[in-house]
This record gives structure tokens, sequence and C-alpha cells, in this order.
């Protein structure tokens, strides 16, 4: 007698060759989606960093303001003391650097020209840095 393989009417279940070609197009599909939004993820955090270094500046400039206020109220020669303030580090907070504190002026097409602190203007430009943004304030006496 012979004995037949019963032919399958109703195939259930993937082959071999149906698994192995999803997986090939999932994974390309799955790289791709990591180029396209894994900078995105990876610099998500990069506007917050840069507000909140802006906010502790803008602190750190309030509290210069607010001690120039005080000197120019209280004493005679009082740009030259808060110039010497503003230069000592981490005076005002910390966490910030002072790349420039000097005497400038304005020269008749309003260009800036820094002064040495003889001239008779005196205007100090105070500059403030933290990792990469900048706060710049002027102060008269």
């Amino acid at each position: 007698m012979k004995t037949s393989i019963p032919k399958m009417k109703n195939r259930r279940g993937f082959t071999l060759i149906e698994v192995i070609v999803t997986l090939i197009v999932a994974s390309i599909m799955g790289a791709i989606l990591v180029q396209f939004l894994g900078t995105s993820f990876l610099k998500s955090a990069d506007p917050i960093i840069r507000t909140d270094d802006v906010g502790r500046l803008q602190y750190v400039m309030d509290n210069m303001t607010s001690n120039y206020k005080y000197l120019a109220a209280t004493r005679p020669n009082f740009l030259s003391e808060f110039r010497t303030r503003v230069q000592t580090p981490n005076y005002y907070g910390s966490g910030y650097t002072v790349p420039a504190a000097q005497y400038v002026y304005f020269d008749g097409s309003n260009n800036e020209v820094v002064d040495g602190g003889a001239g008779a203007f005196r205007v100090l430009k105070v500059t403030i840095a933290r990792n990469n943004q900048t706060l710049t304030a002027l102060f008269t006496r």
C-alpha cells in the first residue's frame, strides 16, 4: 500500500523566507528611523540648557545692577570700585566668567572706542558669559 502525504489545505504560520524578509524590512526601517530621529533626541535638551544659562546670567546681572545702584548712592568714586568687584571671580554669583569689564566711549559716529579709564566719559562695559551665552551691560557714572 502506498502511503501518501496529505496535502495541506489550510496553511498556518509563516515560512522561513517570510520571517527573514520581515526581519530585514523591519531592521531597515528601524535604521532609517534612528537616523531621522536620533539627532533630535540627542539635541532636544539644548534649548532648555541655553535658557537656564541665560536665566543664571540674568540673575548675576541683576545682582550687579543692584550693587551698582547702591554704590552710586553711597560712594563718590563708585565706578572704579564697582569695576573691581565685577572683575573679582564669583563676586555676584557662581558659574559665570567676565570676559570684558572695560571703560569705553562712543565717538561722533556712534562707534565704540576703548577708553582705558583715563577719558572724560566714563562708561563701563561689562560682559558676562556662561557656556556659549553672553550678556552685556553699560554702566555710567
